[in-house]
């Protein structure tokens, strides 16, 4: 069993499984996202993101928090690009999903590509 799949319930040691939301501009991080998507995988455990959905309107927004809610962590792939901007914030959808997850007590992992890699 892998350490990272260990979790206690009632003092039993029980295997999880743990829903990550992974978030990411969309067309320039492909396989990057892909990558991860397939490491997720490779643990055991759920990946969840917004390739699921089309960046766009409020609803579709609030789609993606309520995904956010139902996940145990947040996974955000930072890259060269800022992405898609919501009209009312006037902020990038990944900025608002990393918001939402940390107002909501979702522990974040951050991965962050370099300049280097980028190029």
């Amino acid at each position: 069993m892998d350490i990272e799949n260990i979790g206690f319930i009632n003092g039993d040691i029980m295997k999880c499984k743990m829903q990550i939301f992974i978030s990411s501009t969309y067309t320039d991080m492909l396989e990057e996202r892909k990558a991860t998507v397939q490491a997720v995988l490779n643990a055991n455990h759920i990946p969840a993101g917004m390739k699921l959905f089309k960046a766009g309107n409020e609803s579709q927004l609030q789609t993606i928090f309520r995904w956010i809610d139902e996940c145990d962590l947040f996974l955000l792939l930072l890259g060269g690009r800022y992405g898609s901007i919501e009209p009312t914030s006037k902020k990038s959808y990944i900025q608002l999903e990393y918001e939402y997850a940390l107002k909501n007590n979702i522990p974040v992992f951050a991965i962050v590509l370099s300049d280097r890699y980028l190029l």
